[in-house]
C-alpha cells in the first residue's frame, strides 16, 4: 500500500467517526432525557460499576450491558446511516424474483428496524429488547458481513465513555420535552438542534 493511500485511508476513517459518534450523543441524550425510567436505570448501572472519578477502563466498559441496550435502542429509532448498499456477486432468486448478478441493492435500515416481523412493538422505545438474544441479534447498528462498519467497537466504547463520564455526575434534561428533535439527512443523519439543560446529579 502506498503513502497516499495509507493516509487516505486514515483520513477516511477518522472523519468517518466524527459526525456519526456525535449525532449519536445527541440522539442518546435526548431519549434519556424522554424516559426517566430508562434514565433511572443507567444510573444505577454507572454508580454499581464507577465512583465519581474513577478511570475507564475497557473491561470496565464492557460491563454494561444495559447502557449497551440503550445505545442500541436509540441507534434501531436512529440509525446513523438510513441506507446500506451492496452488490450481488452472482445470480440469485429471493421470494421469486430474480435478481442478476452485479445488481445494486439498497437496504432500508429504518424500514427494518421497525418491520413488525422482526420486532415486537417496534414504535416503542425499550432497551430491554437488546437483553433478549433473538432481537438482539437483529441488529444492524453496524451494517452486517464482510463489509461491517470497521470503527463500531471504538464507536461503542466512546458512546458508552460518554454515558459513564456524564451521567455519573450530571444529568440532562431537555428544555421543552415536547419540542420535535430537529434532524436531517445527507449520507448520515445529523441532530440539527436539542435543547437541554445540564445540572449536577443529586445523590
Amino acid at each position: 500500500m502506498t503513502d497516499d493511500a495509507i493516509v487516505g485511508n486514515f483520513m477516511e476513517a477518522a472523519a468517518g467517526g466524527i459526525d456519526t459518534t456525535s449525532g449519536s450523543v445527541c440522539f442518546v441524550s435526548y431519549f434519556m432525557a424522554q424516559y426517566p425510567e430508562v434514565k433511572k436505570r443507567v444510573f444505577e448501572e454507572i454508580d454499581s460499576k464507577f465512583t465519581r472519578d474513577q478511570k475507564l477502563t475497557f473491561e470496565d466498559l464492557n460491563k454494561l450491558p444495559y447502557c449497551e441496550a440503550v445505545i442500541r435502542e436509540t441507534s434501531r429509532f436512529f440509525p446513523t446511516v438510513d441506507l446500506n448498499y451492496r452488490m450481488n456477486t452472482k445470480e440469485e432468486i429471493l421470494n421469486g424474483y430474480v435478481i442478476p448478478a452485479e445488481t445494486q441493492i439498497y437496504i432500508h435500515h429504518y424500514g427494518m428496524n421497525m418491520h413488525e416481523a422482526h420486532w415486537s412493538n417496534p414504535e416503542i422505545f425499550n432497551p430491554d429488547r437488546f437483553l433478549n438474544d433473538r432481537e438482539k441479534s437483529m441488529n444492524f447498528q453496524f451494517g452486517g458481513g464482510i463489509r461491517m462498519c470497521p470503527g463500531r467497537n471504538l464507536a461503542m466504547m466512546e458512546l458508552k465513555a460518554f454515558m459513564v463520564l456524564m451521567y455519573r455526575k450530571y444529568d440532562i434534561e431537555l428544555v421543552d420535552k415536547n419540542a420535535p428533535l430537529k434532524t436531517h439527512y445527507s449520507i448520515i443523519r445529523h441532530c440539527d438542534e436539542l435543547k437541554v439543560r445540564i445540572k449536577p446529579r443529586v445523590f
